[in-house]
C-alpha cells in the first residue's frame, strides 16, 4: 500500500472516531413495579414507547408498556389471571405483542394487548406453547409455537 493510501486511510478513521465521540444518548429509568427491583425493555417504537416487563416484589413479572407521558404501565396477563407474562414487541400504534402463561410456564400463549384489551392469540393446533415476538403497523405478528 502506497505511502499516500495509508495516510488518507488513517484520517478516514481519525474522523470517523471523531464522529462517534461526538454522539450523546440519553439513559432512561423506566421505572418498576411497587416492592419489584427489575424492569427490562425488549422493544421500542418510532415514538419512544418501550414494551418490556417488570417484576413485583414476589419474583413473577407482568408485559410492561412505558410512554414518557405515563410511565410504567402494567398490561396484565391473560385470564385467568396469571401471574408472569412477558411484551415482546410494539408496533407505532402501541400494540403490544410477547406472552402470558397459564400454569408455571408450563404453558405460555401468545398475547396481544391492545387499546386496553389483552387477547389470548393462542397456539398451533396440539401445542402448548406460543410466543409472538413482533407486530408491525398492518397488526401482522410474527413469532413461534411448539407442537407436542
Amino acid at each position: 500500500m502506497s505511502l499516500f493510501r495509508r495516510l488518507a486511510t488513517l484520517a478516514s478513521l481519525a474522523l470517523c472516531a471523531l464522529s462517534l465521540a461526538a454522539q450523546t444518548y440519553t439513559i432512561t429509568d423506566l421505572g418498576t413495579f411497587k416492592g419489584g427491583a427489575v424492569s427490562q425493555g425488549q422493544s421500542i417504537n418510532l415514538n419512544g414507547q418501550i414494551a418490556g416487563y417488570a417484576r413485583f416484589s414476589n419474583y413473577n413479572a407482568h408485559g410492561t408498556l412505558w410512554t414518557a407521558s405515563q410511565g410504567l404501565k402494567d398490561l396484565g396477563s391473560i385470564p385467568p389471571e396469571t401471574n408472569f407474562s412477558v411484551a415482546e414487541g410494539i408496533n407505532t400504534f402501541a400494540d403490544v405483542v410477547g406472552y402470558s402463561d397459564y400454569d408455571q410456564l408450563q404453558n405460555t400463549h401468545a398475547t396481544l394487548w391492545s387499546q386496553g384489551k389483552i387477547y389470548d392469540l393462542g397456539t398451533l393446533s396440539g401445542g402448548t406453547i406460543s410466543t409472538a415476538y413482533a407486530i408491525n403497523d398492518k397488526g401482522e405478528i410474527a413469532g413461534f409455537s411448539v407442537l407436542s
